[in-house]
C-alpha cells in the first residue's frame, strides 16, 4: 500500500523553493536566509491586509459587480508604507477603499514595527495553514472569530 503524500500549503511550497534555492549550503549567507524570510513575511502580511479589506467591503477583489448594482464602497488602490521587521525595513502595500473608511487592524495607521506579530506569523508559517491554526492566529491577533472563506481570500 503506498504512503499518500501530504498536501503541501502554499507557504510551504514557497519555504521549499527558498530550501531548494540553497540546496548547495556552502552558498548560503545569513544574510540571504533574512533576506527570504523577509520577503514571505511582506507577502504574507500583505495577503492578510488584503482579505481585511475585503471583509470590510463585504466583498471578494474577484467578484465583478452585476451591471445595475450597486456597491456602496470599492477598492482604491494601494498607499505605501516603511515598516521594520526583525532589524529590516521594507515597504509594505496597504489596500484602501474610495470612502476612506478601511481601517487595517493588523498594522494602525501610525503603526511601523510589526514586531508585535511575528510570532504570530511565524505560528502561521510552522504550523502547515491548516484552516484551524489560521483561525486561531487570526483570534489572537483580531480578538474576533473568522470563518474559512474570510481565511482562504
Amino acid at each position: 500500500m503506498k504512503k499518500q503524500q501530504k498536501t503541501l500549503s502554499p507557504f510551504e511550497l514557497e519555504a521549499k523553493k527558498i530550501v531548494d534555492k540553497y540546496a548547495d549550503y556552502k552558498k548560503l549567507k545569513k544574510e540571504d536566509f533574512h533576506n527570504e524570510i523577509s520577503h514571505m513575511f511582506k507577502t504574507f502580511t500583505e495577503a492578510l491586509l488584503r482579505a481585511e479589506l475585503s471583509q470590510h467591503l463585504g466583498y471578494e477583489k474577484s467578484n465583478r459587480s452585476k451591471k445595475g448594482v450597486h456597491k456602496p464602497n470599492k477598492r482604491n488602490g494601494f498607499s505605501d508604507k516603511t515598516v521594520n521587521y526583525n532589524h529590516n525595513s521594507f515597504r509594505l502595500k496597504i489596500p484602501r477603499d474610495r470612502n476612506g473608511t478601511f481601517e487595517n487592524k493588523l498594522l494602525g495607521k501610525y503603526e511601523t514595527s510589526l514586531a508585535d506579530i511575528e510570532e504570530q506569523v511565524f505560528s502561521l508559517f510552522a504550523s502547515g495553514m491548516s484552516y484551524e491554526n489560521i483561525t486561531n492566529t487570526i483570534k489572537s491577533i483580531y480578538k474576533k472569530e473568522v470563518s474559512n472563506a474570510w481565511i482562504s481570500s
